[in-house]
């Protein structure tokens, strides 16, 4: 299992308000349609006085480096991309491997 993990910062003119509520609410029904898909999670910045250079974090799960690739390529990825653009700003992204450490159940109460 692989994951796309993107830092995503929103465009300038977009409220953070509005930004928010398009990344929970529009963009999911795009994200779903990516062929191979496995798990996707988004990671809201919690507010704070000073602020965080990025909005959130996306994380797109796939079996491997060569399923991200078609997802992307596919007509659902080219889409999704394009529509990203309409609120996203800026994007940092890496593919990583997930090594668990341990799990919730394993630390001490």
């Amino acid at each position: 299992m692989v994951k796309l993990i993107g830092l995503i910062r929103r465009r300038p003119e977009i409220e953070l308000a509005e930004f928010y509520r398009i990344w929970r609410e529009d963009l999911p029904p795009r994200v779903k349609k990516l062929p191979g898909l496995r798990a996707y999670r988004q990671n809201h910045a919690v507010p704070r006085a000073k602020g965080w250079p990025w909005d959130g974090v996306a994380e797109l799960w796939f079996d491997d480096r060569d399923a991200v690739g078609q997802a992307l390529a596919s007509p659902a990825g080219v889409d999704l991309i394009a529509f990203e653009r309409t609120f996203i700003g800026e994007t940092e992204v890496l593919i990583a491997q997930e090594h668990e450490v341990w799990e919730e159940r394993d630390l001490p109460s």
